[in-house]
């Protein structure tokens, strides 16, 4: 197997726990570049918040965020390779 890293992983979709979003909730994001500190991303939870704070009903180009690595608890990407569940085979 690959080692991953965010640069494999710019124009991919991943999901993350952003807490300033939700402390919980998984949110999707597409990676879009990578710095030593965090990534750029494209996120539809961030554009509505930006949105909403801006009292915009659009914006004219889609806007890329950065989130610090800090920012984020959580990030998960499938990998193309099956998966099981070891409980249901008795591992």
């Amino acid at each position: 197997m690959e080692t991953i890293n965010f640069t494999k992983l710019i124009g991919k979709e991943v999901l993350a726990v952003i807490p300033t979003l939700d402390p919980l909730l998984l949110q999707t994001f597409i990676v879009r570049g990578v710095e030593g500190g965090g990534v750029w991303v494209e996120c539809q939870a961030l554009t509505n918040l930006m949105l909403e704070k801006l009292s915009l009903p659009s914006a004219a180009k889609t806007p890329i965020f950065f989130l610090s690595f800090p920012e984020m608890r959580f990030v998960w990407y499938p990998e193309d390779v099956p998966s099981l569940s070891e409980k249901a085979f008795g591992i």
